[in-house]
């Protein structure tokens, strides 16, 4: 970095940047409230996945999914994308 670039780095008031870690904080506290329902349907998903496994394969092919690639969606854990 050259000395005359630091003179084009905006200036911030300090509201400013207090609004902006705010922001970034609701944006987090969103993302970690989300995170417990996105693993609840996860856990809804694969428990069904597994149900239509133990039916059979036809069962699996109606919902237009492959068998292997629904057994191995179906053996992961529910943190797991």
């Amino acid at each position: 970095m050259k000395v005359y670039d630091l003179i084009a780095i905006p200036f911030h008031s300090e509201s400013l940047i207090t609004r902006i870690r705010l922001g970034e904080l609701v944006r987090t506290a969103q993302q970690l409230s989300a995170t417990p329902r996105v693993w609840a349907e996860r856990r809804r998903y694969r428990s069904e996945l597994k149900r239509l496994l133990n039916v059979g394969p036809h069962m699996i092919r109606d919902v237009g999914l492959v068998w292997e690639d629904a057994q191995r969606e179906a053996q992961k854990l529910f943190w797991q994308e």
